[in-house]
């Protein structure tokens, strides 16, 4: 897997064996390493190799390889880059993309989509659902199937214009041993075809009951659906557009992600009206998490008291850690909900950083060799802007024989 030169005994090497997990993780899911000299079987000088774990405090070696399965994920959306679907003359047709986003499904793997349904329903004194297009180039499962040899999906649709019902459900058939994954995320699901009723009246179109199957033959509802609008009425719609993590109130204001326990920062949050309307008086709520764990005394709250139509505003808040760990920042606009928008799904933006000790390059807890390693292969290197990296200890855009005199003063220490 890897070979090492070693140029001294009691001493620590490491070896980053992500890619070979990752490989065996998607194979059979077993991981075997072993660790020996090069040429032990050539003589008896190297059959008395020993090696030791720095995290063991046994005789024996020891290797404690721990991961965790990403959670599948999967967004359904109606394709409507304003927000909304504007109006359009009575009689006249028009079409709208269904998206479909996937994350953590490894391609043609047995939690992979072979199949996937849907109903919809839509005002019939609005809109009239005229016609379903998919199973073709450039859709989602076609492209998966065409990539892999195997069977095109079918298509199947009911229409109920009267009642403004439909339901589509598309299959490939026989099912494939493994399913579409992130490799085709981002492509259409499927196009509806509408015919319009009325160019000023409104009608939700309501995705419902969406869900995919699996090789198995089992059936899961998609983790998130965005509904279409069309015609809504003006209405404004929050989003936080992007947050500045935190950087330091000392020296010159820097993004820094792994903030040192004995200093505080400020959070910036851009928040942005993209609706069709001004927005009244919202609050904005800034809540931590440790480890998962929420931290209440670190929540508070901002008012802004009027937001217009295309207008941002940014807000702030302070933070300190106080703790070793991974935080999760979590900033909402609107968190009690005050207006009413055309689009609530996209209120909330995170950001995760780690709490740490000044010299904790590598944020794992302590300041050791393994941080001046990374932070020796960054000497002399300099840095235009932010954010700048974690070995530039003094936060002043390079490292520089000043970063090492701070990891000096800090060797040895841990959280």
């Amino acid at each position: 897997m890897d070979v090492i030169s070693v140029f001294d005994v009691n001493q620590w090497y490491s070896w980053n064996v992500t890619p070979f997990v990752s490989n065996e993780l998607a194979g059979d899911g077993v991981v075997s390493i072993c660790l020996k000299a090069e040429n032990e079987d050539e003589g008896s000088t190297y059959r008395y190799s020993a090696f030791y774990s720095k995290e063991y405090d046994g005789f024996d070696p020891h290797l404690l390889v721990t991961y965790k399965l990403p959670t599948p994920y999967v967004k359904v959306y109606v394709d409507q880059p304003l927000g909304y679907i504007a109006g359009v003359p009575i009689g006249e047709s028009f079409t709208v993309d269904i998206i479909i986003e996937v994350s953590n499904i490894t391609d043609y793997s047995l939690e992979g989509i072979v199949g996937w349904g849907m109903n919809l329903t839509v005002d019939p004194d609005v809109l009239t659902i005229s016609g379903v297009m998919g199973a073709a180039s450039g859709y989602f499962l076609w492209e998966f199937a065409d990539w892999w040899f195997e069977p095109y999906p079918i298509q199947l649709f009911n229409i109920n214009a009267t009642a403004g019902l439909g339901d589509v459900t598309e299959q490939i058939i026989p099912t494939p041993i493994g399913g579409a994954g992130d490799s085709w995320s981002g492509l259409k699901l499927v196009t509806l075809e509408f015919t319009s009723k009325s160019e000023t009246k409104y009608s939700l179109i309501d995705l419902i009951d969406v869900e995919y199957m699996t090789p198995d033959g089992m059936w899961h509802p998609v983790n998130e659906v965005v509904d279409g609008y069309y015609n809504p009425p003006p209405a404004p719609d929050l989003s936080i557009e992007g947050i500045v993590l935190p950087y330091l109130f000392v020296y010159n204001p820097v993004i820094y992600p792994n903030p040192s326990l004995e200093f505080g920062y400020q959070i910036n949050a851009t928040v942005a009206n993209q609706g069709t309307a001004d927005a009244g008086s919202f609050n904005v709520s800034f809540s931590v998490y440790l480890n998962e764990t929420e931290v209440p005394e670190y929540g508070r709250k901002k008012t802004i008291s009027g937001l217009a139509q295309n207008v941002n505003e940014t807000v702030w808040f302070d933070f300190r850690p106080e703790e070793y760990g991974n935080y999760t920042l979590v900033i909402e606009a609107d968190c009690n909900n005050y207006v009413a928008e055309l689009d609530e799904t996209n209120n909330v933006k995170m950001v995760w950083i780690i709490g740490t000790i000044r010299g904790d390059v590598d944020g794992d807890g302590d300041v050791d060799w393994y941080d001046f390693g990374e932070l020796a292969s960054y000497y002399g290197r300099r840095f235009t802007e932010p954010p700048y990296p974690s070995t530039d200890l003094d936060y002043d855009g390079d490292v520089d024989w000043y970063d090492f005199g701070i990891f000096a003063q800090n060797f040895g220490q841990t959280v």
